[in-house]
């Protein structure tokens, strides 16, 4: 069940936590997993409240446990070899796309010259050579020089490796090596030549060399499609193509051929769909001509967070980490023990980048009422600076409140919306937690205040301010986890008959309907916007502590998509068509379609928002997006442009689907692109992926990228670019363009509950 309402990753790392943790405390709720909900004095599984255990596990810094975990190592060919789409010899168009649809390396470097070498980096953490046959010069801590060159070694290896460890924790294994003459052939090449034993790391280790048991595990290559056909495969499999297919004789067009008829068939696997903790890892020994450089390494499987192109410098050692620490093997080799695990694959950006200090935009940064109970501090904190709420009451069920009245008071804005990151500890302290954005409007009040009750009704309830009340919603409550981050993003409105609209709560990134209507009530104070904090004691009060980070109330102009979109000429745009039954999020979403003939050209659609704060200075893009062909797509781009103050500023992002592969942004001042280290895969076809944009025009004028979210995980932009000028009125308008390739065809994208927010 955890596996469809959890993302894979955290399903899995969910189990994996709660089953192996040495401390129980941190994973357990009296006595259960941490993927059940216990509430006082029973137990219940709620599918809502599951769902919010799972997205409010804090992002861990590591790999998740796999069942299978496969290497492919190819030989001798550069990154800009590979990558290069104009070279058809040299282009490796199914590797870099796998890289790109999931996840590769874009500073990954080899070891050592010479195959063998950089074979036992990826075994053992070290060359086992001498300082002229080896780089570093110095080996790694715990190894030693056993004469190996990158044809062979002078001594059996003894040294610590891969293959011990698993062999001494029942970890299965085997190396597929392709034109292998036997199983458990131990000479130095095939009759043919493209077997060569140096490609052949298990070959040179004592564990294996002694050992004729250990030797039947090297098999020749046809056995792996026998193993996987009969779902047999061992738990980590090192797959080696023979010298025509690995692009060190043959070409590399010809080696991704052979890697897309015989290692995709692997994806097909259960453990490699949704769900499934697979892990395959696809990398070269050296660089062009044996040469150790920058090599192509892609990181694939459905943990993988989707689009992740890593910037982190990575070598071998790096990857025999990541290996190791996904059979969850503790022991690590060599250099490897050293070294980080390729980490960022499956975590993402782990945390937000910071957004500008105090103000509307960080309501936490303020001074708060009392402020005797409400610190400011550092730690922790996602942006260098939270604030700590105390609750210190010892009378039962009693409330201690916080407020700050915003310098905005939205008196022009019906749609609301609240965004704030939360981290407690001693979960089991609170009755309750709420949250409320307390707005005063032309005589009426408007006190929109959401709770948590952990304790009492075990849900989300809402205030009925005409009743005086607490109004119950159908969204289970769960504790929150201890000493951790969770972000909650709260979506409210005043409608035109004077009630309040509670409409929904996205728990980090996952969307929960709320649809609740209550009376405001009569108020005839200035108009004003408070933010306010509560915490609730239980009914044995104990001592408990919250910090807020990053805390905002903007406006937002809600479901765009459905209002007017202006097309360019047709045949090239086709009218934008809305409230399209199916498919859509909401009921009624809005489909474009691009028809044109002409290579590369752009169809664009704009509209400009109702009721947008022109001089605002923070915006946050929100919507699903949905392709019937995507593959026909040279790139999408999405547009918030602003005019204001004598300046221009046009936020564009866009998805470089077939050229550079990447997410890039608009540079107004060159009048250009500038590409990002984010990797834009194309999009599954037939399905929906949620996107979140956020900007900001800075105090000196310039435009502020700071990042963006794809289906909940958060990748940081941080790019400042120079606003251009325009003396026009202010404005804040939209822009969604399709761009045909180079052999055009008609495609549609469908956009749904499309909003913009303003602070």
């Amino acid at each position: 069940m955890i596996e469809q309402l959890c993302s894979p990753s955290l399903a899995q790392l969910l189990k994996t936590l709660t089953h192996h943790s040495t401390r129980p405390n941190h994973l357990e709720v009296k006595g259960l997993p941490l993927y059940m909900l216990c509430l006082r004095n029973k137990v219940a599984i709620f599918a809502t409240a599951l769902l919010l255990l799972c997205v409010i596990l804090p992002a861990f810094a590591q790999v998740p446990a796999s069942s299978h975990v496969i290497l492919v190592i190819e030989e001798n060919r550069s990154y800009s070899t590979v990558t290069n789409s104009g070279d058809s010899t040299n282009f490796m168009p199914w590797l870099i796309n796998e890289g790109n649809t999931y996840g590769h390396a874009t500073a990954y470097t080899t070891d050592s010259g010479g195959s063998l070498l950089d074979y036992l980096w990826l075994s053992s953490g070290s060359c086992h050579a001498n300082s002229t046959d080896c780089s570093p010069s110095s080996l790694p801590a715990g190894t030693n020089n056993f004469g190996c060159n990158g044809g062979g070694c002078a001594n059996t290896i003894t040294d610590d490796n891969i293959f011990r460890e698993l062999n001494s924790r029942g970890i299965s294994w085997k190396l597929y090596a392709e034109s292998l003459p036997s199983v458990g052939f131990m000479g130095s090449a095939s009759s043919d030549g493209l077997y060569v034993k140096r490609h052949n790391p298990a070959a040179w280790y004592s564990d294996i060399v002694n050992s004729a048991t250990q030797q039947q595990k090297m098999v020749p290559f046809t056995q792996f499609a026998t193993d996987l056909a009969n779902n047999t495969l061992p738990q980590y499999s090192i797959i080696v193509p023979n010298l025509q297919h690995d692009a060190h004789d043959g070409t590399p067009a010809a080696a991704d051929a052979w890697l897309q008829s015989n290692v995709a068939p692997v994806l097909n696997q259960s453990y490699f769909q949704t769900g499934g903790t697979g892990l395959l890892l696809i990398t070269f020994d050296n660089g062009d001509g044996d040469v150790p450089g920058q090599v192509y390494t892609a990181v694939i499987g459905p943990t993988v967070v989707k689009g992740t192109a890593s910037s982190t410098p990575y070598k071998h050692e790096n990857a025999l980490r990541t290996i190791l620490d996904a059979l969850q093997v503790s022991t690590h080799p060599g250099a490897s023990a050293n070294v980080s695990a390729m980490n960022d694959f499956f975590c993402g950006t782990c945390t937000p980048p910071p957004p500008p200090s105090g103000g509307d935009a960080n309501l936490d940064d303020n001074t708060w009422t009392p402020a005797a109970s409400a610190t400011n501090v550092t730690a922790p904190a996602l942006d260098g600076a939270s604030t700590r709420f105390d609750f210190t009451s010892t009378v039962p069920f009693d409330t201690q409140r916080w407020t700050q009245q915003t310098t905005n008071t939205f008196a022009g804005n019906s749609q609301l919306a609240m965004d704030v990151w939360v981290y407690l500890t001693n979960s089991s302290a609170p009755q309750a937690l709420n949250f409320n954005a307390h707005q005063i409007v032309n005589g009426q009040e408007y006190p929109f205040m959401l709770e948590c009750d952990f304790k009492g009704t075990g849900v989300w309830r809402v205030w009925n301010p005409g009743t005086g009340g607490w109004t119950n919603s159908t969204l289970g409550c769960a504790a929150f986890t201890a000493n951790s981050w969770n972000h909650f993003v709260f979506h409210f409105e005043r409608t035109a008959g004077n009630q309040l609209h509670y409409q929904d709560i996205v728990i980090n990134g996952t969307t929960y309907n709320l649809d609740l209507f209550t009376n405001s009530i009569a108020n005839t104070s200035a108009n004003s916007m408070t933010a306010e904090i509560h915490l609730v004691g239980d009914s044995v009060p104990d001592p408990y502590s919250i910090w807020i980070d990053q805390m905002r109330i903007m406006a937002v102009s809600a479901n765009i998509d459905d209002g007017s979109w202006a097309p360019c000429a047709s045949p090239l745009c086709s009218p934008a068509v809305n409230n399209v039954a199916s498919p859509s999020q909401d009921g009624g979403s809005t489909q474009f379609t691009a028809g044109g003939t002409t290579t590369f050209q752009t169809a664009q659609w704009s509209t400009t928002p109702s009721g947008m704060n022109t001089s605002a200075t923070q915006f946050t893009l929100d919507f699903w997006a949905y392709m019937n062909n995507p593959t026909v797509s040279q790139a999408l781009n999405f547009q918030v442009n602003q005019v204001t103050g004598g300046h221009q500023y046009p936020f564009m992002v866009e998805c470089d689907f077939k050229a550079t592969k990447l997410w890039r942004v608009w540079d107004p001042g060159t009048g250009g692109w500038q590409n990002t280290s984010i990797g834009c895969a194309v999009f599954t076809a037939n399905s929906w992926n949620h996107f979140t944009f956020r900007f900001e025009r800075t105090s000196d004028n310039r435009l502020h990228y700071r990042d963006m979210v794809i289906n909940n995980a958060v990748y940081n932009f941080d790019i400042f670019k120079s606003s251009i000028a325009n003396s026009g009125a202010a404005s804040v308008t939209m822009k969604i363009e399709l761009v045909e390739d180079g052999v055009p065809d008609s495609y549609s994208l469908w956009i749904d509950k499309l909003s913009l927010g303003d602070i």
